[in-house]
């Protein structure tokens, strides 16, 4: 069985505690050309902990869905809103394929907002089984990428819909969904049908779940978290409506190097975002409300 190319980890956006080198061996393969509109690519991640501690690895997931192939079988996750925590420990391995954001919504009935947050039952069980059955990583992604097969015909939507979510992803232009709707020339209404429809999740979610990475993955080392807050538009009230809270910074640093705050600090929200309990004593300048 032909083994896919590797492909270069170029961003770890969204991953939190990254944990030290060496101590998974994780690796993402292109897909091949008949999935490539509805796949962004093909991971696994393989560990052997021994007899040491497990391992709490987080992650603030994108807005697509992954099918995982781990133990004994696999399972579809839908888009999840909430952070994903993992304990790892012993010896052990996952596989999976990350969609592209609306790139789950032809093998689906129904919207991709009605799987959001949810395991969705029935989806490719066989082929679950038969890469959970062998030992042989490229064989197992072979017989992951063989066993999806590509709709006959493809909805030119899909095609918008994740360049639309890659444009939020990399222009922090965009702070409100009425923008995406001006660029996309279609209005705010039928935006949202479709990102509900393709997506599941709505533009201005998307909006601060990327900014988030974004502040994340640059929390590491010395900070100016009021330089860094003005940058990412923390003080732009359209984004972050439903969020209108002041966030702590000692929590978001945590998060994404050493666990400083991890214990009593804050508490997850459906958004990802994270509400302090109790008073933090480094947090974002006034107006970030």
């Amino acid at each position: 069985m032909t083994e896919l190319p590797a492909r270069r980890l170029d961003s770890a956006r969204g991953v939190l505690h990254t944990a030290p080198d060496g101590e998974f061996d994780f690796r993402r393969f292109d897909p091949p050309e008949a999935l490539a509109p509805y796949v962004s690519w093909i991971w696994m991640v393989r560990w052997d902990r021994g007899d040491r501690d497990a391992y709490l690895q987080s992650v603030l997931p994108h807005p697509a869905a992954n099918f995982v192939v781990e133990g004994a079988g696999g399972q579809l996750w839908g888009p999840q809103r909430s952070r994903f925590d993992r304990s790892v420990e012993g010896v052990g391995r996952a596989i999976g394929v990350r969609f592209e954001p609306g790139g789950i919504a032809p093998f689906i009935d129904g919207p991709v907002s009605g799987i959001v947050d949810a395991l969705v039952p029935g989806m490719w069980n066989d082929v679950g089984e038969r890469v959970a059955a062998t030992d042989d990583p490229a064989e197992a992604v072979g017989l992951l990428v063989a066993g999806i097969e590509p709709p006959t015909e493809l909805d030119p939507n899909i095609a918008v819909v994740a360049d639309a979510v890659a444009l939020l992803e990399r222009d922090r232009s965009f702070t409100r969904a009425t923008q995406l709707a001006e660029h996309l020339d279609m209005s705010v209404r039928s935006l949202h049908r479709l990102f509900a429809e393709y997506v599941g999740l709505g533009p201005a979610w998307v909006i601060r779940r990327y900014r988030l990475h974004e502040a994340t993955s640059r929390a590491t080392g010395t900070v100016d978290w009021a330089a860094l807050a003005a940058e990412l538009d923390y003080a732009t009230r359209p984004i972050w409506s439903g969020t209108s809270r002041r966030w702590s910074v000692c929590r978001l640093r945590g998060m994404r190097s050493a666990p400083g705050c991890d214990s009593d600090d804050g508490c997850d929200s459906d958004d990802g975002w994270v509400r302090p309990r109790r008073r933090c004593s480094t947090r974002f300048p006034r107006g970030s409300e």
